[in-house]
């Protein structure tokens, strides 16, 4: 109903400027309205034990689904990076950073991982955009000096990797113009 009104105010509006912004607005609203997104507490991500490359989370993760539904996700000790259905890692070369995104499939609460690109260390590495249908909960930043490092078969704790995990809440997709 609120969509409407603000598309009537819209179609009044005399200034081209001002409806173009309008219009920019709405459809952010509009695309916000129809994405899942997580709801605390935060998840507690975090590599699983020395010497193992899986992750885990100890805390019940909550998120609400595109259709308004909450769901959730019991705190587990073990994500095993190497059968997430979907996900192929890529080979991190020696002397790069890389932020690997961890997502649940709104549809039906799998996990899910999307890696960013690979940047040379003391670059800013981009957190890759969640994509639609799924819901970003977590974050892994990957600094690695020596060896190539594979997310989910090298260990976290391997010589030469600094392993950053952190919880994330609510990751916009777009950002208006």
């Amino acid at each position: 109903m609120a969509v409407v009104k603000i598309k009537q105010f819209m179609g009044q509006c005399k200034d081209p400027g001002l409806r173009r912004a309008l219009t920019a607005i709405l459809g952010q609203i509009q695309y916000e309205m129809t994405r899942g997104y997580m709801l605390g507490p935060a998840p507690t991500l975090a590599a699983k034990a020395t010497g193992d490359p899986d992750l885990k989370t100890t805390v019940t993760t909550f998120w609400v689904k595109s259709d308004g539904i909450i769901q959730t996700k019991a705190a587990t000790a073990t994500i095993d990076v190497s059968t997430v259905t979907g996900y192929t890692p890529t080979i991190q070369a020696a002397a790069t950073l890389r932020i690997y995104l961890l997502c649940v499939k709104d549809s039906d609460g799998s996990w899910a991982i999307f890696e960013g690109a690979s940047v040379a260390t003391g670059g800013t590495p981009v957190r890759p955009a969640t994509p639609v249908g799924y819901v970003a909960f977590g974050q892994c930043k990957v600094a690695n000096t020596t060896n190539p490092f594979t997310f989910g078969t090298t260990n976290s704790d391997a010589p030469g990797v600094t392993f950053t995990c952190s919880d994330l809440c609510e990751v916009p997709t777009t950002i208006l113009p």
